[in-house]
């Protein structure tokens, strides 16, 4: 839920209100204080005092249990705490109460989708826009249908949004993500009269950041290459300003966890861990083809694909804590001095358990389900400490075109290294220490994907990654871009094509804008 959003929730919330006809002093009174109380709770979210925003909002519905923006504003609560299941409760309470609340009707259907309910979810989202054609249920709409590789209709959702407000970023990105626009095309002048005009119109950086990005993308389509780095070093100069304090912070963990969790250490602890063969692993650097890996692996039958999760850094953290398991996690670092000291068979069983669990209530009837959260790659030895039977594929690319494909995206998460590319460099060459200092322990437990040789050679080394994973051979495995799923990550547009090789190389037709980072790398 972002910060434009619940700007949106606020007003609503400002509105349903002003909607109570005070009959009575005491009436307009309790009015005032439920306007109040709900304000204040959203500016509690707004700071992600996530606690105090619920009791508030828990103590308003003792006072206006029929009030359905309250349900709305808790179950956005769970959606930030990444506890799906909660916030879905909410909603459906909040649709209960009344059939066409547009806010409850799309966010139930948006988490739906997130949970892999496509079809359902998808009709919710609908009625939301029908019930209240507003700017926060059409983008949620149309994102919800972009996910799902629907890009007509998406883009004329996506059009009736700028009829009512022509200078939407979230608008402008979603268009150009997932279309390649024409010289000629009217959306594309909207964006360059926004551009032009970026100071007065938007007051945040992040909405001029979303237009640089947005404006790379359609003159990249174009071939327009210099022209594209431009607006692509715009809108990475607006989103780096907020992390502009961070050091190399991604390098020092890294030393960090070579440092304590040394090769004595795994030898001590092989294979006590929890037994199963459920899990795969995907991991490696953004952007270096774990969403094509896990689309080819996923479209087999017998294999779910849950996309990123965060549930193995949280059974890290706290692997008795199995109730709120995918929530967000309350901390960054989990491989540190503490936990090194308090290994042991038991606790590693319950990592491993507590994992598995959570992989067999999203998918019981699956053999296999993916993991592919790129940053699992800190915790390598770990995980085979915790599941010594899990596969872990490791997604290897080009570092140079990692490297213009994390400069080139719009990220939603705040991956603060990803803006600069001095600071990009730093991260690639702290990356590629770490997997040495794996493969270095582990040996053939990794299995190396290419990027290269698997869009080169998509059938051999497809069959390569299944016989890994220890599953039969099913030729849906040959046309990923088939499958129909939900994709959640930056690379949604991408594997709806067939596989082909059109970005092996693609840094070179930016060499020039990226030179710092070839330098850094020691790239000719």
């Amino acid at each position: 839920m972002n910060r434009q959003q619940r700007r949106l929730n606020k007003k609503k919330a400002t509105k349903q209100n002003k909607n109570i006809a005070p009959m009575t002093i005491e009436d307009a009174q309790k009015n005032a204080l439920l306007k109040q109380g709900m304000e204040l709770g959203s500016e509690l979210v707004d700071l992600k005092k996530y606690d105090e925003a619920e009791a508030l909002f828990k103590g308003l519905l003792e006072h206006a249990p029929g009030l359905t923006i309250l349900y709305y504003n808790l179950g956005t609560i769970e959606v930030e705490r990444r506890n799906s299941e909660k916030a879905m409760q909410y909603f459906r309470k909040g649709v209960t109460i009344n059939p066409n609340d547009s806010a409850c009707l799309s966010g139930l259907g948006f988490q739906m989708i997130e949970n892999g309910d496509i079809k359902t979810g998808l009709h919710y989202c609908k009625k939301a826009v029908e019930a209240q054609e507003s700017l926060q249920n059409l983008g949620i709409y149309a994102l919800a249908l972009n996910r799902m590789g629907n890009f007509e209709e998406s883009r004329k959702v996506m059009e009736r949004v700028l009829e009512l407000d022509p200078t939407d970023t979230h608008s402008f990105v979603g268009i150009a993500q997932s279309n390649k626009l024409a010289a000629d095309d009217p959306i594309l002048q909207k964006m360059l009269d926004a551009f032009e005009k970026r100071e007065e119109i938007y007051e945040s950086e992040e909405e001029r950041a979303r237009l640089g990005f947005a404006l790379g993308k359609v003159y990249h389509d174009l071939k327009e290459y210099d022209k594209a780095f431009e607006y692509y070093a715009d809108g990475n100069k607006n989103r780096g300003k907020k992390y502009l304090m961070h050091g190399n912070s991604v390098g020092n963990y890294i030393k960090r966890v070579q440092q304590i969790f040394t090769k004595d250490i795994y030898q001590q602890f092989e294979g006590q861990g929890y037994r199963s063969e459920k899990p795969i692993f995907l991991v490696g650097m953004p952007r270096s083809g774990t969403t094509l890996t896990e689309q080819i692996i996923s479209s087999h039958p017998d294999v779910f694909g849950a996309g990123e999760l965060r549930v193995m850094q949280n059974a890290v953290i706290d692997p008795d804590n199995t109730e709120d398991i995918a929530a967000r996690a309350t901390k960054d670092i989990d491989i540190d001095q503490d936990l090194i000291e308090s290994l042991s068979e038991e606790k590693l069983k319950k990592i491993g358990k507590a994992y598995v669990d959570y992989l067999d209530k999203i998918a019981p009837k699956a053999k296999r389900v993916t993991d592919k959260m790129p940053f699992n790659f800190y915790r390598i030895g770990l995980i085979k400490l915790a599941l010594p039977d899990a596969k872990i594929i490791y997604c290897r690319r080009n570092p140079m075109d990692i490297g213009l494909s994390v400069y080139r995206q719009n990220f939603m998460e705040d991956f603060f290294w990803a803006y600069d590319l001095k600071r990009i460099g730093q991260t690639l060459q702290s990356f590629d220490q770490i997997m040495n200092y794996w493969l270095d322990m582990l040996g053939d437990d990794i299995l190396i994907s290419d990027y290269e040789s698997l869009v080169a050679n998509p059938e051999e080394e497809s069959r390569r990654l299944i016989d890994f994973c220890e599953l039969e051979w099913d030729d849906a495995c040959l046309t990923p871009h088939k499958t129909k799923r939900n994709i959640q990550t930056a690379s949604f547009a991408q594997v709806r094509a067939p596989i082909n090789t059109k970005s092996v190389e693609g840094w070179r037709k930016y060499e020039k804008g990226l030179k710092p980072l070839a330098d850094m790398l020691d790239v000719k």
